[in-house]
């Protein structure tokens, strides 16, 4: 019995050791990831530019047609526009601000946290098509862990939350509301 729960012991030495080392190789490898990464994705909707505008700038509306967003807590208006609020994901709270805004041609919004660990902005171009309008959305972002760098740049992609968000928005034109919803 006590040469059995050795091996066994071994065994689950040497899986927490095999994953603690590729958790550290990840990181060190994360350590030469630029903490800074910028991607774009673009994509045309079948509505007039004031119209994805207007679905842009309904911050409250979010839940409704985007994934992962179970609620919208409004902090700060300037009129009867959103320029400050909190999204709540299956990640926590995610504080946001406008920071600048020509309707409907362009929208940036960043985070609005400085103890997060990451940050950045998002820029939102709109241009009018024939079919519709054509939706930049460009992600400049900053992670300060390594590990998560990594796997951001490697595993995830830049450009994932992206193309959730295009998908999402493409949806709700379509008529359906968020996925999984």
């Amino acid at each position: 019995m006590r040469k059995g729960r050795r091996l066994l012991l071994r065994w689950i030495g040497g899986i927490v050791g095999t994953l603690a080392l590729g958790l550290a190789a990840m990181a060190l490898v994360g350590t030469a990831v630029e903490r800074a990464h910028s991607a774009t994705v673009t994509r045309v909707h079948p509505a007039a530019p004031e119209e994805v505008w207007a679905r842009l700038a309904a911050v409250e509306e979010f839940p409704r047609w985007r994934t992962g967003v179970a609620g919208v807590e409004v902090r700060e208006r300037d009129g009867d526009r959103v320029v400050a609020w909190t999204e709540t994901t299956g990640f926590g709270p995610m504080p946001l601000r406008v920071v600048e805004s020509d309707r409907p041609r362009l929208l940036v919004g960043r985070i609005d946290a400085d103890d997060l660990g990451f940050g950045g902005t998002w820029t939102y171009r709109l241009e009018p098509e024939e079919t519709g309008t054509r939706l930049s959305i460009t992600e400049d972002g900053v992670i300060e862990n390594p590990l998560f760098r990594f796997l951001s740049r490697f595993v995830f992609g830049y450009e994932k939350t992206l193309r959730a968000y295009q998908d999402d928005l493409a949806r709700s034109f379509a008529g359906g509301g968020a996925a999984g919803r």
